[in-house]
Order: C-alpha cells, then sequence, then structure tokens
C-alpha cells in the first residue's frame, strides 16, 4: 500500500517498519520504491535513507543508454548526476522522457541500460521505461 501512495510518511512508515524482523524485507523493498518515486518529484530523500541505516555502497556508473534499436541516447552522464551511494537512481521526473531531455523512439518501447560497479564489482542491468531504477547487487 506503502509503494502506492507515496509520500514523505509513507517513507517514514516504511523506515519505521524495517525494525520488524518480519517484515524487514519487504520493508526495506517499500523503503527503496517510496524514495524512488517521491525522489522523481524533487524531494530530497537522501537523508530519510541514512536514517533507514540502509548500506551505503560505492556506487559507479560506467555506462547507461535509454532508447529501443538504433534509436539510443547516451544518458550515462545524468545517471551519473543523479546516483549516491544506494543501490538506486532517483531520477528528476517520474518518467526517463522528461529526466532525460526526450524520446529517442517516439511511438516505441524503450528500456534503459545501465552498467555499473558496487563496491568494485560489475554488473548490468536492465529496465523497462519509467521503472523504478534499484540496481541489484552484483554477485
Amino acid at each position: 500500500m506503502l509503494k502506492i501512495h507515496p509520500s514523505v510518511d509513507a517513507l517514514n512508515l516504511a523506515i519505521s517498519m524495517q525494525n520488524s524482523a518480519g517484515l524487514k524485507t519487504d520493508a526495506t523493498a517499500a523503503t527503496l520504491v517510496v524514495a524512488q518515486k517521491i525522489g522523481g518529484k524533487g524531494i530530497d530523500v537522501s537523508r530519510l535513507l541514512a536514517s533507514a541505516g540502509l548500506d551505503n555502497v560505492k556506487l559507479e556508473i560506467v555506462k547507461a543508454e535509454y532508447g529501443a534499436g538504433k534509436s539510443r541516447r547516451d544518458v550515462t552522464q545524468e545517471v551519473r548526476k543523479r546516483a549516491g551511494n544506494l543501490p538506486l537512481i532517483t531520477l528528476t521526473s517520474a518518467t526517463y522522457n522528461v529526466s532525460f531531455g526526450g524520446d529517442p523512439a517516439p511511438g516505441v518501447v524503450k528500456r534503459l541500460s545501465i552498467e555499473y560497479r558496487i563496491n568494485g564489482k560489475s554488473a548490468k542491468a536492465s529496465f523497462a521505461e519509467n521503472a523504478l531504477i534499484i540496481l541489484p547487487m552484483p554477485k
């Protein structure tokens, strides 16, 4: 329910639920999702996430592209600007087209592809257009 109605209050509630052993995994996921959604609306969530006790990581964005087929745009710099010390990328808008300066392939379903390193380990992830960007921890 918190993911459906994201707000600062919902984020605070998700953070507080992380202390419950039976809810920790779901509450952590909800925390990241709510943070992504409200962060995309220009709300600074970094202080709240730090209070959640989520482990900080060293996140490096190697390359990021957005688009479909041959109509792809290099969005590495924008993704790097939005990366912090959590495996979460909070864009300036809820829509990729707005965040990345336009639609590189109008009328076509697009994907965001990110090559990254977390704590020195490399990985790649791909996200459906406008999906929440929570980077999986590399193995």
